[in-house]
């Protein structure tokens, strides 16, 4: 067994690799690793990333960082399917790379710092936002959700009719993001009906009940 995950199943993007290894079948050494607390032992940071973060995926002795680009690799490296990520299309494969790339740069910025400041900071001290500052670090992350739905419109999922590592990627970032913020999708039908279909995924329900379990932590933590 070569390949490797270190992973929190509270991590969106612990969540997305893990999808592509048990989609593809790959025998994997699945490494349970509290976010925040086992990254940030000097340990974790010597042997397995230094900047103490996880997902973090080895194969072959080498470990590879950034979520999005261990799907890549795996989906190359151990021919997924080509509607999952296209390898030979590769018009096809910029559409997905787009949407990759859109998550980290858009709808993770703008949901994660939503999180940070509303839910997260306060827990340690910060000072509670205003609802003028709430209302405007959720119209930026509303923004990005709005660029989504209306993205799907037209189809099932975000580059046509058919499942990409992409819609799970973004699946996972938006449903966590909502969960902790307490919203629902009323105001974006679009992806509401997105969420439900993904959410019949195998895969997707396993890991979705695999997050309730790591919530149950957080919750006995903080009593």
């Amino acid at each position: 067994m070569s390949v490797k995950l270190w992973y929190d199943p509270a991590s969106q993007p612990c969540r997305t690799v893990k999808f592509v290894i048990k989609t593809l079948g790959i025998d994997a050494e699945i490494i349970p690793t509290k976010a925040m607390e086992d990254t940030r032992t000097e340990e974790f940071k010597r042997d397995i990333n230094p900047q103490g973060f996880v997902p973090v995926l080895e194969d072959k002795g080498q470990k590879i960082y950034e979520s999005a680009t261990m799907c890549r690799y795996l989906l190359d490296a151990y021919k997924g399917d080509e509607s999952l990520f296209p390898r030979e299309d590769l018009l096809a494969r910029a559409q997905v790379d787009s949407w990759l790339d859109y998550n980290n740069t858009a709808v993770r910025q703008t949901g994660g710092t939503a999180v940070d400041e509303i839910i997260a900071n306060p827990m340690f001290g910060a000072e509670v936002p205003s609802e003028e500052q709430k209302k405007k670090l959720l119209d930026s992350y509303f923004k990005d959700l709005k660029h989504i739905d209306t993205s799907l419109k037209n189809s099932d999922f975000l580059t046509g009719d058919k499942l990409t590592i992409a819609d799970v990627q973004i699946y996972n970032e938006i449903t966590s993001t909502s969960l902790f913020l307490k919203l629902t999708f009323d105001d974006f039908p679009n992806i509401k009906s997105w969420i439900d279909r993904i959410g019949e995924n195998e895969v997707i329900k396993e890991l979705n009940e695999e997050l309730q379990e790591r919530l149950k932590d957080f919750a006995e933590a903080m009593k």
